[in-house]
């Protein structure tokens, strides 16, 4: 018998998996500011992410697959925090004009890279992670599509 995981199970606490990267660059709630969403928002969107079939539950199958997706995330984010830090040679918490240059893929652009400030969304002069993760997301070479190897294209 299969075994399946619903909703009303998800929003009690069973599951709840935020993606890494949203929760890394949402601003700290201040006094004045209005009360956090609950955090059943998030555990719903992610179930729903990982309802493949939209049945409202989730199969063995839907679950595997979407925490070996979560984890691989989670890995990604870590990766991309070291590098962020190697980077980050003066340690102030973000790259600066000076550290700009030294990131692989702004060298691999040569002369066609981007300057900092097309990435710099606050307008401060310099990246913060936010904003290193949206230069990766943007500079960062795309898998190309498999091709056929010799001698077994369509017929």
């Amino acid at each position: 018998m299969m075994r399946f995981l619903t909703l009303s199970a998800l929003a009690a606490g069973v599951l709840l998996v935020a993606p890494v990267a949203h929760a890394q660059t949402r601003p700290a709630a201040t006094p004045a500011a209005a009360p956090a969403r609950p955090a059943v928002d998030e555990a719903t969107r992610t179930f729903r992410a990982w309802d493949k079939n939209g049945d409202s539950q989730l199969s063995l199958a839907e679950f595997t697959e979407g925490f070996q997706r979560a984890q691989a995330a989670v890995q990604v984010a870590a990766s991309l925090r070291r590098q962020f830090a190697t980077i980050d040679a003066n340690h102030s918490g973000a790259i600066d004009p000076a550290e700009y240059p030294n990131l692989v893929l702004i060298k691999n652009a040569g002369r066609n890279a981007p300057p900092l400030s097309r990435f710099d969304a606050n307008g401060n002069g310099k990246l913060e992670f936010g904003e290193y993760v949206k230069l990766v997301e943007a500079l960062s070479p795309r898998p190309q599509a498999q091709q056929p190897a010799a001698g077994q294209g369509r017929r």
